[in-house]
């Protein structure tokens, strides 16, 4: 499940995920998903 995600990640450009990202900070998600795309990123740059 979550091979499937990251591979769909990284096909979006690194703006989308940052407008992605902060969408989500303003919506108060659980933070295992908020530190999970943390980590995607990080692992993306």
């Amino acid at each position: 499940m979550r091979e499937g995600q990251i591979l769909t990640v990284q096909l979006i450009p690194n703006e989308e995920i940052t407008i992605l990202l902060e969408s989500i900070l303003k919506t108060n998600v659980d933070d295992t998903s908020v530190l999970f795309l943390f980590v995607l990123l990080i692992h993306l740059s």
